[in-house]
């Protein structure tokens, strides 16, 4: 069971010039906008009403949503969507969904450098429905290691965060920031390399040093043709040879 067309009654009213800041405090939006700035292109898997789009600091933002809302770019059923996309934005998706897995698993293999997953549900010692709404859709608490598993299935480098007193239904938010980790280690090799890249004065000054040592090795090997040259000469007038 997926939630495809769920809440098209709840976004018919939505206007398309300003998102509406209608659930939850902004930090969470925020924190995520900066982590994935460097990505020149972004979605927003449930984008919902847009509010994501108005912080987005990336290039290309793409809302993605399984209901009709014009906020979204692409209607999809995220139980099923895969992409190829720098960066992923999801908040509190997978607490609405009893597919909540393939959801995350699709996530984790769309994104190619950064994932941000946002939460609003606290996490138990188990994963379960805790509420249902009047459309139908449940509310899922996590078991925390339920989700985190999963990222470390897919090798992933992740931090997390809690927003204590959170605006939100149940007062509280989990952030977690993903990265691929093939990703950091290619920024690692940049920066290495960019680490040895010389300046004209650095051509310069190693092509000094090249020359000095050729012009040294030669120094030697005339000292040494010298020394030769003498030594046959003093046995040549002393009829050594």
């Amino acid at each position: 069971m997926t939630n495809m067309d769920k809440w098209n009654d709840l976004y018919k009213d939505v206007g398309s010039d300003v998102p509406l800041d209608w659930y939850g405090n902004t930090e969470t939006y925020d924190k995520g906008a900066e982590f994935l700035k460097d990505c020149d292109a972004v979605e927003d898997w449930g984008c919902g009403v847009g509010w994501f789009k108005t912080k987005c600091l990336s290039k290309k933002y793409t809302g993605i949503d399984g209901s009709i809302t014009p906020h979204s770019d692409k209607k999809a059923d995220l139980t099923k969507y895969k992409s190829n996309c720098e960066g992923i934005f999801m908040r509190h998706v997978l607490e609405h969904n009893l597919q909540w897995k393939d959801i995350l698993m699709n996530a984790c293999e769309s994104f190619t450098q950064k994932f941000v997953l946002i939460l609003f549900t606290q996490f138990k010692e188990k994963t379960e429905v805790i509420a249902w709404n009047e459309i139908g859709v449940p509310d899922i608490s996590f078991r925390k290691e339920d989700i985190t598993s999963i990222f470390d299935q897919y090798g992933l480098k992740y931090e997390m965060e809690t927003i204590e007193e959170s605006k939100t239904q149940y007062g509280i938010e989990y952030i977690f920031l993903i990265k691929k980790m093939h990703h950091e280690s290619m920024t690692d090799r940049e920066r290495k390399w960019e680490d040895r890249l010389e300046t004209p004065k650095d051509n310069y000054e190693r092509w000094i040093d090249r020359h000095n040592h050729k012009l040294e090795l030669i120094r030697t090997f005339g000292s040494v043709i010298a020394a030769i040259t003498g030594l046959l000469v003093f046995l040549k007038v002393f009829n050594f040879i």
